[in-house]
């Protein structure tokens, strides 16, 4: 969660440069890594294990629902894949 925070409070500064006036965000928002961190603690849970098969099936099962919102392009090719029986 602590990770979640950290990532909603910082991405409103996320490729900025320097110098930068850090002041908390008026709203926070969950990225699509912090989504796909949930994605891969749930599997880690669910399984007991750090399984990469369980990993990979939470992605797709989270795509699928819609679930995984603001992915680039190279992660929803992977997501569209994994959903179609890909690696």
């Amino acid at each position: 969660l602590g990770g979640a925070l950290g990532d909603a409070a910082g991405g409103p500064f996320e490729g900025k440069t320097a110098p930068v006036e850090v002041r908390w965000p008026n709203s926070l928002f969950v990225s699509d890594e912090t989504q796909l961190t949930f994605a891969t603690c749930e599997a880690i849970v669910a399984s007991r294990s750090v399984l990469p098969e369980a990993i990979a099936e939470s992605f797709a099962r989270w795509h699928r629902e819609r679930r995984i919102t603001g992915v680039g392009s190279s992660v929803l090719k992977a997501l569209v894949e994994l959903e179609a029986g890909g690696h």
